[in-house]
């Protein structure tokens, strides 16, 4: 891949660059009777070069070296490394199976990591890259266990992820130790550390006979994402996901006054944790409330004739309209919203989603 960027509006947050991208790749896969077999590996090089881009007193481009603000210097940076994995999925009997997985992984920094510096209209921060940073480099193990039967499937997944170079983005302090603030924005800049990240899912779906109409499925789900070696304020990792749970309740019906088919009816449930595990330091982040999301739907084929008309579906989203904010979300830490007294952006309240599915069939008819 070649890629070329240019800066030519009136914001700038990272420099103009050229981009070669380039990988080789060989993947294998073998069968040995209950037993899959599978490998890839993979060897990936990036050169990332950026340009100077001189400001004058109006903020606009010039080409004079001695303006008033260079805010972007030229760099020129290559990195390269290798990706594999080996893999196995091992069917005991119909019932029960196992799957394992080794991998070792690199990603290289990208532009806006390396090089940006100006204002992110998207998260309402001002972000300075770092062009020391350095390829992350990972191994991680995956390891799950399954039983699947006519009325009952449950799988247990589990995941241990260890990081070198690990890219996030906290805080920037100035020199007396509080917060960094151009243009009235808080400064955020680009740095690394060793990162341990476990985690796991459990997946349970029941389907009783003979309630065949029935399905219940549930979820948890859980990471604990730590840096290494670190201080009590910089140990746990930023936008790190809480512990979640999920539960949907689904009726069906495969006909239903002769017109409808494949009718369906759902309830269910999102639960988030309360997220207190974060990266504290220079108050890059809060803790964020747990908060719990029902939602709703329903659906049907219309047929005619044996013949689908359309498909039909209605949702509803936030069943009971929670305020709530997404731990994940960078629009949490908007400013104070003077209508509301609530600072930053909370998420979608109460929706309603409507959509229909029209098949169209072009082909010709033979007598």
């Amino acid at each position: 891949m070649l890629q070329k960027s240019a800066n030519k509006g009136i914001e700038f947050l990272v420099p103009a660059y050229n981009m070669i991208d380039g990988g080789i790749f060989a993947i294998a896969a073998r069968n040995f009777n209950k037993i899959d077999l599978s490998a890839g590996i993979r060897y990936d090089s990036r050169s990332l070069k950026g340009e100077d881009l001189f400001l004058d007193a109006n903020g606009l481009a010039t080409t004079e070296i001695n303006s008033a603000d260079h805010r972007f210097t030229a760099f020129n940076s290559t990195f390269s490394g290798l990706t594999g994995s080996v893999g196995m999925a091992w069917n005991f009997n119909p019932i029960y199976y196992t799957k394992a997985n080794l991998s070792f992984g690199f990603r290289a920094p990208n532009i806006a990591e390396l090089g940006s510096n100006g204002l992110h209209e998207g998260t309402i921060r001002y972000e300075i890259g770092n062009i020391k940073l350095e390829a992350e480099r990972s191994s991680q193990l995956d390891l799950a266990f399954g039983i699947n039967t006519d009325h009952l499937s449950v799988e247990i997944d589990g995941f241990i992820n260890s990081i070198d170079n690990f890219i996030f983005l906290p805080k920037l302090p100035n020199v007396s130790g509080t917060d960094s603030i151009i243009d009235g924005n808080y400064v955020f800049k680009y740095s690394s550390g060793n990162a341990l990240l476990r985690g796991g899912e459990i997946l349970v779906d029941l389907h009783p006979h003979p309630f065949d109409w029935l399905h219940f499925e549930n979820s948890f789900s859980f990471v604990d994402a730590q840096q290494r070696d670190q201080p009590d304020s910089t140990t746990y990792l930023p936008f790190t996901p809480p512990m979640k749970i999920t539960s949907e309740l689904q009726f069906t019906q495969k006909k239903f006054l002769k017109v409808l088919s494949n009718c369906f009816f759902k309830f269910g449930l999102d639960y988030y944790f309360k997220q207190d595990q974060i990266y504290s330091a220079y108050n890059t982040e809060t803790a964020t409330s747990g908060y719990a999301l029902l939602h709703a739907g329903i659906g049907t084929d219309i047929i005619r004739k044996q013949k689908k008309l359309l498909s039909a579906y209605f949702n509803i989203s936030n069943l009971g309209d929670v305020g709530y904010q997404s731990h994940l979300s960078r629009l949490k830490y908007a400013p104070e919203n003077l209508a509301t007294g609530r600072s930053g952006i909370y998420n979608m309240g109460r929706s309603f989603n409507f959509k229909v599915i029209v098949p169209l069939d072009f082909s010709k008819k033979t007598t």
